[in-house]
């Protein structure tokens, strides 16, 4: 017999193991404690450096912005806690993304619901790093008149629209393992109450006593803290996720 033949079935069979791997989340490898520990130390380095650049720059500076505060502000744009957070958003998309593969693989009637929250976190990485959110409070709060806890008029059509993918998902989170189910519904509020909840408190505060003090500042931190470690907790909860078996995850379908 012609020895392509045998060649020709090792090659479809080790193709056919690789694929098998990838589907069951045996490619990616990472361990989950050491990334929650990894985003939770960075997250509390820069939450730290950040509550240090707000009290010098307002409390020891009279208001006048250092090289720290650059750096470190976290209620600026373009700076490391931006960039820290944008790359919190893209890795968990990039590991929803295999999840996606991996129960598509496994003709899981929910692996579309992976892909939507992979199309959804990346919109909010480019808006984390385009800052387009924002750009809607004005617009908002000049057409409805918007003031103290809805200072801030972007939040009005995001709460909407969480309220909608929240009523969308809740099957599709009573379906998951029950620790995936407990992890990602604590990251959600984590997540969801720092970037949208903080700010109505945030609004109020700034509408009377204005934004450029070390109070406001500290409840910005609190907001971006909550979402950062938010982020944090769901990276566990996906990674946690791939590293289960096959078996674990057929059971899932």
């Amino acid at each position: 017999m012609d020895d392509s033949v045998f060649t020709s079935a090792n090659k479809n069979s080790t193709i056919s193991n690789y694929n098998n791997n990838i589907f069951n989340g045996c490619v990616i490898n990472f361990n989950p404690n050491t990334v929650l520990i990894k985003a939770v130390t960075a997250t509390v380095l820069i939450v730290i450096a950040g509550l240090l650049s707000s009290y010098i720059t307002y409390e020891l500076n009279n208001g006048e912005s250092t090289l720290l505060s650059k750096l470190f502000d976290l209620d600026e744009e373009q700076n490391i806690p931006t960039f820290f957070s944008y790359f919190l958003l893209s890795f968990c998309c990039f590991l929803l993304i295999i999840i996606y593969l991996q129960q598509r693989g496994l003709k899981s009637k929910w692996s579309t619901y992976w892909l939507f929250l992979a199309i959804m976190f990346f919109i909010l990485s480019f808006d984390e790093a385009a800052s387009i959110h924002e750009r809607f409070s004005l617009p908002v709060r000049t057409y409805l008149g918007t003031t103290g806890w809805l200072r801030f008029g972007w939040i009005i059509p995001a709460g909407f629209f969480v309220s909608t993918i929240g009523l969308m998902y809740i099957r599709f989170i009573i379906s998951l393992p029950g620790r995936i189910a407990t992890l990602s519904f604590l990251s959600g509020i984590l997540y969801v109450g720092g970037a949208l909840f903080m700010e109505m408190p945030e609004g109020a505060y700034a509408q009377v006593h204005g934004e450029n003090n070390f109070i406001f500042h500290i409840i910005t931190i609190l907001e971006e803290t909550f979402e950062m470690m938010g982020l944090s907790l769901y990276l566990y909860t996906l990674t946690l996720f791939l590293s289960c078996s096959s078996h674990e995850n057929s059971k899932y379908r």
